[in-house]
């Protein structure tokens, strides 16, 4: 299986707001900040589909996003990842296979 990586940064910051959860309040208010941010999910999911994006085109979507800082290296001058492992999954055995595109 090959796979593209590409990145959404400007969605970033909205997807760093799913995983909060309220410590303090009602049950009450609780349930409903959940709600809301459920809500807010599924319109991030249906505007991300209407754009088009983060779909393969056949229906499969990213589960997770790999982001890595690159460098210029002085020698070539290409964009090097600075990736500290290219294990991308220990239990399905996936790792990242960097692989020149001269053409950029």
């Amino acid at each position: 299986m090959t796979m593209f990586l590409r990145s959404l940064c400007c969605l970033t910051p909205l997807t760093m707001l799913f995983p909060l959860t309220a410590q303090s309040g009602s049950q009450e208010s609780r349930e409903e900040l959940r709600f809301e941010q459920q809500r807010l999910v599924q319109r991030l999911q249906a505007e991300v589909d209407e754009l088009g994006i983060e779909s393969d085109g056949n229906g499969w979507r990213a589960k997770v996003f790999v982001y890595c800082v690159e460098a210029r290296c002085p020698q070539s001058g290409w964009m090097v990842p600075a990736l500290p492992t290219l294990v991308i999954s220990k239990g399905y055995r996936v790792i990242a296979q960097l692989i020149p595109y001269a053409k950029k």
